[in-house]
């Protein structure tokens, strides 16, 4: 439900360090649970208890509950009580996914919109949106910071778990869902960045390309995320996540919507490269997608670093390299004009002075 410290003094130093583990803590629960959104937290320092919410880009704090006191002690009362009325997205729970009965898998609702979460005005519509589910029983990275993005990837397959389909190898992952929350405008029509729409170009254009037996990554579903709260279909944004919360007006909170994107194949890390040969043939491959999608697709990719470069090996079939993560990656085909002042990709591979026209 929450993660709890507790200090015996209540002074300025235990406070902050209550807060300061509580953090950590906080961030060692996203890293290993993949159905959470946001996280709730409580410290205890002596009798003043205060309870913190934990979301993509910033953590709040109540003020202090003094237990000592009868007003503190009714605050204290009626936090569990109004905590016990939330359904579980409320409490920061992610009801698209739920354990598959009697199986060591999970399994997954995502995004298959076309229209990537846009309805005919530009904003985000109230119906009916469609999900294909995928499954999966294994983890390749969790979400091990505490604010940004939580990006996590599983190994998934769209076939649907039973003893027998295990006992037979038919559930080899074959799809990496990539579950994120990315910054982005309410009109997905509008956001330059948007994965979604630029992998979508990329499969059209690549698909028919001149340049042969190009390697890259291909999308199956993807958009933002929709659930149920309330008896409302909702889209799962900070703008409804932060509803009704007094932030400061001096704290600027970026938007970000969740987003999940499922594509293929599936790649190993760059580090398990076994040969110099191998790492030159990844590269190779790596150097002519940059191109293509450039020249082809008009994008400008904007993210290359060795976490963003994956060894692709299929049975009888030569090493392949794979980009991937398309966050950063910017539509050229639209018209621009004067000075970029965001900086953009992976922080040690970054140029060191990185272009800020486009």
């Amino acid at each position: 439900m929450a993660v709890v410290e507790v200090k015996l003094s209540s002074g300025g130093s235990s406070v902050n360090d209550s807060f300061a583990q509580l953090y950590e803590y906080t961030r060692q629960v996203y890293a290993e649970q993949f159905d959470l959104r946001f996280a709730w937290g409580v410290t205890v320092c002596a009798t003043e208890m205060r309870v913190c919410h934990f979301g993509p880009d910033l953590a709040l704090s109540s003020c202090a509950m003094d237990e000592a006191t009868p007003k503190g002690r009714q605050d204290f009362i009626t936090l569990p009580v109004n905590w016990s009325l939330c359904e579980a997205a409320q409490l920061g729970r992610d009801p698209t996914i739920s354990r598959v009965p009697g199986m060591n898998w999970w399994q997954i609702e995502c995004p298959d919109d076309p229209n990537n979460g846009a309805s005919e005005d530009g904003g985000c519509g109230s119906s009916y949106k469609p999900v294909k589910t995928y499954y999966f029983s294994r983890v390749i990275c969790g979400a091990d910071h505490l604010f940004g993005r939580y990006t996590r990837c599983l190994a998934a397959t769209d076939i649907e778990p039973s003893e027998e389909a295990e006992a037979a190898g038919e559930l080899k992952p074959r799809f990496v869902v990539k579950d994120a929350w990315p910054v982005a405008d309410q009109d997905t029509t509008k956001h330059s960045c948007d994965e979604v729409l630029l992998l979508k170009r990329i499969k059209k254009a690549l698909s028919v390309s001149s340049s042969e037996d190009l390697v890259y990554s291909q999308i199956a579903v993807g958009g933002r995320v929709n659930m149920t709260v309330d008896n409302a279909l909702v889209e799962d944004n900070t703008d409804n996540l932060y509803k009704g919360v007094d932030i400061p007006s001096n704290i600027k909170v970026p938007r970000r919507a969740h987003r999940r994107i499922v594509t293929s194949p599936i790649g190993e890390p760059l580090h398990e490269v076994e040969s110099v040969r191998e790492l030159i043939l990844v590269v190779g491959d790596i150097m002519h997608c940059h191109s293509a999608i450039s020249t082809e697709c008009s994008i400008f990719y904007r993210n290359i670093s060795d976490n963003n470069i994956l060894i692709v090996r299929r049975e009888g079939e030569p090493t392949r390299g794979l980009l991937i993560d398309f966050d950063c990656a910017l539509d050229l085909s639209k018209e621009r004009t004067g000075m970029r002042g965001e900086m953009t990709g992976t922080f040690p591979s970054m140029s060191m002075k990185s272009p800020t026209l486009y």
